[in-house]
């Protein structure tokens, strides 16, 4: 079983729709949240290396922020292609919680 980890990446070079929300933090749109997944890859805490992401399907949940007409939201749900550490390839879903501009928390939920 997969278990949490947080990733923290501090690349102000990579300008992604993502803002500091007047409430609960920061909130990213679905393209931002599927691209800082493919991006960085999904390490777990149970296994050495990162699963890297191949494709992600994201949907956000929870109350949106909306601004200008551009919608985001500060958790995700999240349908996962990947290949762990062993070269395998898995289909997982994940919630994702965004935790900063190129941060957030990846929690398992179950395998496709």
């Amino acid at each position: 079983m997969k278990r949490v980890l947080v990733v923290l990446t501090l690349v102000a070079a990579l300008a992604l729709p993502a803002v500091a929300g007047a409430y609960e933090g920061w909130h990213w749109t679905v393209p931002a949240a599927q691209k800082e997944l493919k991006r960085q890859g999904i390490t777990w805490t149970n296994q050495n290396g990162r699963d890297l992401v191949r494709k992600a399907q994201c949907v956000g949940i929870g109350v949106p922020w909306e601004v200008d007409g551009v919608v985001r939201f500060a958790r995700f749900r999240c349908l996962v292609s990947a290949i762990n550490p062993n070269g395998e390839n898995e289909r997982y879903y994940a919630r994702v919680i965004v935790k900063g501009k190129h941060a957030f928390v990846a929690r398992f939920l179950r395998y496709v």
